[in-house]
């Protein structure tokens, strides 16, 4: 292979594995508790998440369109298909968004500091 086509090979596969990693599902949810994520406080809603990168995610609101970046402390790549969800943990009265789980990553975020001292 000479030179040439091996820089255009390297070039289509980068804009193919691009192409791949965009293709991941944005996860819209209607959650229907005042929740905290980010570290601040939402209201109940109707939300999207998008991934920026295996370290950030997006959390917007549909209604103020309001956003704040999630950085997951845990990244774990599923099998295509998995089912869309958003799970939230509950404690002392407050709901915290703990998973993001598009069609092909579970995004783990990090448990609040007020949790960790609870233990």
């Amino acid at each position: 292979m000479n030179r040439v086509s091996l820089s255009i090979f390297i070039i289509v596969a980068g804009v193919a594995l691009a192409t791949v990693a965009s293709a991941e599902t944005n996860v819209v949810a209607n959650i229907r508790y005042d929740f905290v994520a980010g570290g601040k406080t939402h209201t109940g809603g109707t939300y999207k998440v998008y991934r920026l990168s295996s370290e950030a995610l997006v959390l917007q609101s549909e209604k103020t369109r309001t956003s704040v970046f999630l950085h997951p402390s845990m990244h774990e790549d599923l099998l295509s298909g998995q089912q869309l969800n958003i799970k939230l943990i509950r404690s002392q009265g407050v709901y915290y968004l703990s998973e993001v789980q598009t069609d092909v990553s579970v995004y783990t975020l990090p448990e609040p500091h007020i949790l960790k001292q609870s233990h």
